[in-house]
């Protein structure tokens, strides 16, 4: 048995150590097993001794003995998320609420405790006395203890659950911990027919809020909707808005004269207005009725001539013949019969005046000669009409819409002008100022945009106000670039009056909206450069100036306002046109623009710290001592420093608050773990006490000092959240340690992190369970850092030596230096290659070598940053922060040691006296000597063969001849193009080869060229290049030229060019061709016949 122990305790420790290198055998564990074996031995003996009959008698009782004392469970929390209400009201109601050991003002304090966010907010206005607690406790109950809106979470969870990507471990897991818990949770809620409901949850989703809630408001019971009651409601509904809705029939006809096949107008401008059409085929708009028209109805008949007039204007009919257009579309030649003018003769009045605006107080309304308006539209100078029955603008009066039936009203404005150009100017768009008549009959000044792409006039919500209007209701919208909206608030009518001819008076109607742009223009013209605009009746003498736009008068009048007169003044500089209302400008303006940084424009960081670095340096003989430390301690808006004495302190505090004065700033939050110098720092200018971190402590820069004890801590609290990458590189980055106190704990995470991006998991994705031990073990320990403190001082005063002892380590999962590092700083940088050199020399300027020994892992305290510590080992471990005990001793007694220098990098001098013999020289004799390409070749192959770079054999392959001919294209290439061939390893292209784009491929220069996306082969598309003068080439001209039957030129150039290219091919292959000795052989010779005999005669 012992026997057996031991050898599974072996194959343990041989396990062990093919996992950790560091692992010692341990043998300890078999005494331990033996003395339980003989525990159990002697046991088993005194059981059989015993007395058989003692097994019948009463076994003590169990109450008397002592209960295990096990760790105080954590009372739950609860923030307000439904999914957290089944698990917290359970362990709720089992620790506090049914412990009667606990009365009822313990149980509300327990209670709200638990409580936060928005379940706090549940019983903020409930006072938490023992009276209120079951008051308390059922108000989170009314408001939580829903079935329909678990259900509905958990639902919705498994509809939003994120498909798998690929099939594995993590991903099958996540599904069986979120997805399969989900399914579970909803199951335990125990719904009858929990299919149904789920049909009733997806059928409410698909219905619009507002059906949605009058379901829930007809519902007065809490139990579960099912679908047959979803239907049954929706059935109803549906015939409520058949009943309630207006089954007038809306007009899909166009009323463009440009438009009559009834296709869609051409809009192209940038802003729309979509509003209903209000156009119909009614005879009579007044009674709603088909059978007579409107002149010849008797309501209409019944009317005085003003109240006529104003229901035509509502309907938006045609004042000359009461249709459906506009009265400058008009075909009718018929005018009125009392006047003349162009309108119908039903609408005249016996003072010939209409009133100016939509009003209904009459006593109160300006009036305006409408015979004067119809003289100038028949000089086609204005029309008086509102523009409401075009192809563009339908407008819909009675407040209903028909979204089928859309038509589009149009402007367009340019609010922010931030474009490239190369001067920064601005465009001017055209403004008036124009007065109108209030409800009240005085004239008010208004500033209006003309804008010819609009397709209806505007104002803006305020001045609607100000002139006391009332407004038709509409249901318009308006869509601008990007079919960004706005809503139009309704419909008015104002007349439009000139500021220096009274007589010019524009009645129109305009769409009311919320606003209509930014101020224009966007900066302040500068006028001494528009000296062309001086002395001009200007509509708006103040459109330089930014300010605000009351309105937009549109395309509809915008003709009518233009004059004759155009004022042109300097290139770049805006244009005067003449309108009925003065002189509008419009077009670039030039501004200026800055050149440097302003101040105080918008808040800046930049600035603020530049600010305070100027004022140290203006400052600097006036309070010396503020100034340096300023400039070297202050942490963008913190001053963090340190000096070595209270006087010195004290000083510097009342310079620092002195300087910064000058400049008109206030220090303020003073910390100090000097209790003299807070003396003399204001109450109220002390660190507030309510931050964000704990009460006695102060932040700086991700640490915690705690001015009291006068040290450094840290402070972590860990989220409890699924362990994925997502949430461990969070937990990671808060472990923010800038003066590297936490080095080896964070050494740690770090390399966890490598683990996970090396097995390239998702952000969400659960890493495998070794990681996740790991992870586990490492949160777990991190709180413990808490109770990691670093003092501040150090211990060192004024003029005391101070020696600084550094030390380094290196392993395989993190590199600081090894003792090669220390080898090399022994070693003169001559003998190191140049890399390692360079930096031995600058370390050996500063340091000398005789000052850097080696010490033992045991004794090296970066031991713990090479390997990293866990948040336990690191509190527990204080060689960390103090450094090993050994430096307390006397350098003498110090276990460190010199490194002899042996350092494999180091040069190795040789001097060699051989007869060196070039290869490359013996190849070019070879060329010089042979008279033919293929007798050339093949003492190469021989040659390489000799060498032992080809294989022996009887004959000689292709593949030989081509290997052969690789290694002279290499030694003349080299010949001829050396410095091409190193300017080309160092990717520069040279430039004597700049156009044919060289390139070096197996050790060859190849060229480029127009073939290179061809289908030819690589040899054809890149040819080999070749110098122009060299026996190798002659010998290859030659060859072609004689093995293609001495043919001509172009010929051999043409196929000299498949795979090889000469530096002036055709003059190079010329000359070859001229100098050989031209063979007949080929050349057919003529034959004679011999003669015939004669025949006998």
């Amino acid at each position: 048995m012992d026997a057996k122990r031991k050898r599974a305790l072996d194959e343990i420790n041989l396990l062990e150590c093919d996992l950790n290198e560091d692992f010692v055998p341990n043998y300890a564990v078999l005494d331990v097993v033996d003395e339980m074996m003989c525990q159990i031995i002697s046991v088993e003996k005194s059981l059989k001794t015993s007395n058989p009959g003692d097994s019948h008698r009463t076994r003590p009782s169990l109450e008397g003995r002592p209960s295990p004392k096990l760790p105080k469970l954590p009372l739950p929390k609860f923030s307000g998320d439904i999914k957290e209400w089944p698990l917290f009201i359970e362990c709720y109601n089992s620790m506090i609420h049914n412990n009667l050991e606990l009365n009822d003002v313990d149980k509300v304090h327990y209670l709200i405790g638990c409580l936060s966010g928005s379940a706090l907010n549940v019983c903020s206005g409930i006072p938490p006395t023992g009276d209120n607690y079951n008051i308390i406790l059922k108000a989170l109950i009314d408001k939580f203890e829903d079935k329909r809106i678990l259900a509905n979470s958990y639902i919705e969870q498994i509809l939003h659950f994120k498909q798998a990507s690929i099939e594995s471990y993590s991903s099958l897991n996540i599904f069986l911990e979120r997805f399969d818990s989900t399914v579970t949770a909803l199951l335990k809620l125990n719904i009858d027919n929990l299919a149904d409901y789920f049909i009733a949850y997806l059928a409410l989703a698909k219905l619009n809020p507002e059906t949605q809630k009058l379901f829930e408001n007809s519902r007065r019971s809490s139990e579960m909707p099912s679908y047959e009651e979803i239907k049954i409601f929706v059935k109803e509904q549906a015939k409520i808005c058949s009943r309630t809705q207006n089954n007038d029939k809306i007009s899909t006809g166009s009323y463009s004269k440009n438009n009559s096949t009834g296709g869609k107008p051409k809009v192209t401008h940038s802003f729309v207005v979509h509003g209903s059409s209000s156009t119909s085929n009614l005879k009579c708009h007044l009674c709603k009725s088909d059978s007579h028209y409107l002149n010849t109805c008797s309501k209409f008949l019944k009317m005085s001539p003003e109240e006529r007039y104003r229901q035509v204007r509502n309907n938006n009919l045609c004042l000359n013949c009461l249709a459906t257009h506009k009265v400058i579309n008009c075909r009718s030649n018929n005018t009125c019969r009392t006047c003349h003018a162009r309108h119908h003769t039903l609408l005249h009045f016996k003072s010939n005046r209409l009133s100016a605006c939509s009003s209904g107080d009459k006593t109160n309304s300006k009036l305006v000669d409408i015979s004067d308006s119809s003289k100038a539209i028949e000089n086609d100078q204005f029309n008086p009409l509102p523009s409401t029955s075009t192809t563009d603008v339908i407008v819909n009066n009675n407040g209903s819409s028909n979204p089928s039936e859309q038509a589009l009203v149009n402007f367009c404005s340019l609010t922010n002008t931030r474009l490239s150009r190369r001067h920064c100017n601005t465009v001017l768009l055209s403004t008036v100022k124009v007065h109108i008549v209030d409800n009240d009959g005085c004239l008010l000044t208004f500033r209006f945009l003309i804008d010819s792409c609009s397709q209806a006039n505007f104002l803006n919500l305020e001045a609607f106000r100000r002139l006391k209007l009332t407004m038709q209701k509409n249901s318009s919208e308006v869509r601008g670039i990007g079919s960004s909206c706005s809503n139009v608030c309704g419909i008015s009518n104002i007349v439009v009056i000139s500021q220096y001819d009274s007589s010019k008076r524009y009645p129109i109607e305009v769409l009311v909206v919320d606003k209509i742009t930014e101020q224009l223009p966007r900066v302040e013209i500068n006028l001494k450069a528009l000296s062309h605009l001086d002395n001009l009746p200007l509509a708006d003498n103040d459109f330089c100036r930014p300010n605000k736009i009351d309105g937009i008068i549109g395309a509809d009048i915008f003709p009518y306002l233009l004059g004759q007169k155009r004022v042109v003044g300097p290139p770049g500089t805006p244009v005067a046109i003449e309108t009925t209302l003065g002189f509008v400008v419009m077009g670039e303006a030039p501004t200026l623009s800055s050149s440097h940084m302003s101040f105080g424009i918008k808040p800046s960081p930049f600035l603020a710290m530049r600010t305070v670095r100027q004022l140290s340096q203006d400052e600097k003989l006036s309070f010396p001592l503020a100034s340096e430390f300023v400039a070297q301690d202050m942490y963008v808006d913190d001053f963090v420093s340190s000096v070595p004495s209270t006087s010195q302190a004290v000083e510097l505090y009342h310079q620092l608050v002195e300087m910064f004065q000058t400049g008109g700033f206030q220090i303020m939050k003073w910390a100090t773990n000097s209790k003299e110098l807070l003396a003399n720092i204001p109450l109220e200018n002390h660190t507030s006490k309510i931050v964000s971190f704990e009460s006695d402590r102060l932040k700086v820069l991700g640490l915690q000092w705690q001015p009291s004890l006068d040290v450094f801590s840290f402070s972590f609290d860990v989220p409890k959240e699924i362990c994925s990458k997502r949430h461990i590189l969070s937990t990671v980055a808060r472990c923010y340690d800038p003066l590297g106190f936490l080095a080896p704990v964070t050494l740690l995470a770090k390399l966890l992190i490598k683990q996970l991006w090396i097995l390239k998991l998702d952000w969400d994705e659960v890493p495998p369970p070794d990681i996740i031990r790991k992870w586990d073990q490492f949160k777990n320990d991190l709180p413990l850092l808490s109770t990691f403190e670093i003092p501040r001082h150090i211990g060192t005063g004024n003029n005391h030596p101070v020696i600084i002892i550094g030390f380094c380590d290196a392993c395989s999962s993190s590199y600081g230096d090894s003792t090669v590092t220390l080898n090399w700083v022994a070693t003169h940088p001559s003998k190191l290659p140049t890399f390692v050199a360079n930096r031995v020399a600058q370390i050996q300027t500063f340091i000398s070598p005789n000052s850097w020994f080696h010490v033992d892992g045991q004794n090296n305290i970066s031991d713990c940053l090479s390997r990293g510590l866990t948040p336990r080992q690191l509190v527990n471990n204080p060689t960390w922060t103090l450094g090993p005990d050994w430096l307390k001793l006397s350098p003498s007694l110090w276990p460190i040691c010199r490194v002899a220098p042996n350092v494999p990098e180091n040069k190795v001098v040789s001097v060699v006296v051989t007869k060196t013999y070039d290869l490359d020289n013996s190849f070019l004799n070879l060329i010089e000597r042979k008279s033919k390409w293929l007798r050339l070749l093949n003492s190469v192959v021989y040659v390489l063969r000799f060498l032992k770079l080809l294989l022996k054999s009887s004959v000689i392959s292709n593949i030989d001849l081509e290997k052969a001919e690789m290694v002279l294209l290499k030694i003349v290439q080299y010949k001829h193009f050396k410095s091409e061939i190193t300017l080309l390893g160092k990717n520069i292209c040279p430039s004597s080869l700049k156009t044919l784009r060289p390139f070096i491929q197996d050790g060859i220069i190849r060229v480029g060229g127009r073939l290179s996306n061809s289908d030819l082969d690589f040899d054809n598309r890149h040819p080999i290049l070749l110098p122009k003068r060299d026996r190798f080439v002659d010998l290859l001209i030659d060859y072609y030229h004689s093995s293609n039957l001495h043919t001509g030129l172009s010929l051999v150039l043409a196929l000299l060019r498949l795979r090889y290219w000469i530096l002036s091919a055709r003059s190079v292959v010329r000359y070859r061709i001229q100098k050989m000795q031209y063979l007949f052989s080929f050349e057919s010779k003529v034959v004679y016949p011999i003669n015939g005999k004669s025949s006998n005669l």
